[in-house]
């Protein structure tokens, strides 16, 4: 029985790792001016151009 309690704090573990890596990523992504462009391209509606422009 304690052997399965302890796969599942594993299991939990490993989901911080992958929510925190993702945290890590998206922070990378935001950075990124190039990614915010492409991203500006299939989005026209949602992102302003002049706000691109500005910053």
């Amino acid at each position: 029985k304690g052997g399965g309690r302890q796969s599942s704090v594993v299991h939990s573990l490993w989901y911080n790792l992958v929510f925190l890596l993702t945290l890590l990523l998206l922070s990378l992504f935001n950075k990124n001016t190039t990614l915010r462009n492409s991203l500006d391209v299939y989005q026209p509606q949602k992102l302003g151009h002049r706000q691109l422009t500005t910053k």
